[in-house]
């Protein structure tokens, strides 16, 4: 992955929670969800698809926005 891929990437999660949560609410889901999976923050597709992955565990809207997620990993991964 280029490496101007990497900001993307994590912008991508941030936009998509934001977008969905509001600001403050995305910070703190980010946040806690950085933390199950060990990450400081999203740089590789792999780390996207285990951001997403933990939202779709919770369930509910975090589900929801974690399958929204892992589409847009599965699309990037594509030839």
């Amino acid at each position: 992955m280029p490496p101007a891929e990497v900001p993307e990437l994590h912008g991508l999660v941030v936009q998509k929670l934001t977008k969905v949560f509001g600001e403050q609410r995305a910070r703190e889901l980010l946040a806690n969800v950085l933390g199950e999976v060990r990450l400081a923050q999203v740089v590789s597709l792999d780390d996207l698809m285990r951001v997403a992955e933990a939202l779709q565990k919770r369930g509910g809207f975090e589900a929801t926005t974690g399958a929204m997620l892992a589409v847009q990993a599965t699309m990037r991964r594509a030839p």
